[in-house]
């Protein structure tokens, strides 16, 4: 069964097995760094439909000036229309980068995703109030917020938005009772899956297992709530379903 890992970062040299697994499409993140490095690895993707996504990420707010990174960035992304901006948003843990500087940073990306018409992949902890105030200005923006984790009122909240999805990772697995109430009564076709991958370990290998854990939890059949997961994901990033090279025609085989 194909499916779709919406949030990880590199190396991606696990890519072919991925594949041979079920991994049609991912989205890969990288801050400054890396971005060459990221489209690089996305060109080659080996039967994956691997998206780049390009930003500084919140916890890096207070390494890079907007005024000489954001050129090269858009620079980036004008070389590469599929490349959606992340990851991108907010954190309040203590010890990150002061709140102003990362707003400041945050409305910036925000402003060239809309300019350029892309896809926002975000990172939030801690942040509710602020990230309201970010995306008023923005309110038919396409997002995905990665690694949701909390409740029914913040969810509906963001789900107001007609082109906002939830991503859901391996900490639905924890036993979070407001995340996993959220998980279980959400609209299924604003709902996405992630690893995070290699955070914690994490692999794109395990995500068919949280599938199933999800559509158990939803009491929905596992095979089409995974076929509805990875609509979901080509839907947001622009992509035909079924993918080209999912189902290969006789006079076109797919390589070994």
């Amino acid at each position: 069964m194909p499916f779709a890992d919406s949030h990880l970062h590199l190396p991606l040299e696990d890519l072919p097995r991925w594949r041979r697994m079920g991994l049609a499409s991912c989205v890969v993140c990288a801050g400054p760094a890396q971005w060459e490095q990221c489209l690089q690895a996305c060109a080659l993707r080996e039967g994956v439909h691997a998206l780049p996504a390009l930003g500084v990420h919140p916890w890096e707010a207070a390494d890079f000036s907007p005024r000489e990174t954001l050129p090269l960035l858009e620079e980036l992304l004008l070389r590469h229309p599929q490349a959606a901006v992340g990851e991108i948003g907010l954190d309040g843990t203590p010890g990150r980068p002061p709140r102003e500087r990362q707003c400041a940073w945050l409305q910036e990306q925000l402003a060239l995703a809309h300019r350029l018409k892309r896809v926002v992949v975000l990172h939030l902890v801690r942040s509710w109030e602020a990230l309201w105030h970010c995306l008023d200005a923005f309110p038919s923006l396409p997002l995905l917020l990665h690694g949701f984790h909390g409740g029914l009122p913040e969810a509906r909240r963001l789900l107001r938005r007609p082109d906002a999805y939830l991503s859901l990772g391996f900490s639905l697995l924890q036993g979070n009772a407001r995340l996993r109430e959220a998980a279980r009564l959400l609209p299924r076709e604003r709902l996405l899956v992630e690893s995070d991958a290699p955070f914690r370990g994490h692999s794109p290998e395990a995500l068919p297992a949280l599938v199933h854990h999800l559509a158990l939890l939803r009491g929905e059949e596992p095979a089409l709530l995974s076929q509805s997961l990875l609509k979901n994901h080509l839907r947001l990033f622009g992509l035909p379903f079924p993918l080209p090279y999912l189902n290969p025609s006789p006079e076109s085989p797919s390589k070994p």
